[in-house]
């Protein structure tokens, strides 16, 4: 899954990580780990 907001990539995937990445540079601006994986969003949330 990727967002895009406010200048920042945000990406989650299936080893439960959450990041943003800087748009223009790519670096990662913060990371974390989630209890459950990230898969996709559901249509219209």
């Amino acid at each position: 899954m990727v967002i895009i907001g406010g200048g920042y990539f945000f990406i989650g995937d299936t080893n439960s990580r959450f990041k943003a990445l800087d748009q223009q540079s790519g670096e990662v601006f913060w990371e974390t780990i989630l209890s459950k994986s990230i898969i996709g969003l559901q249509p219209g949330k």
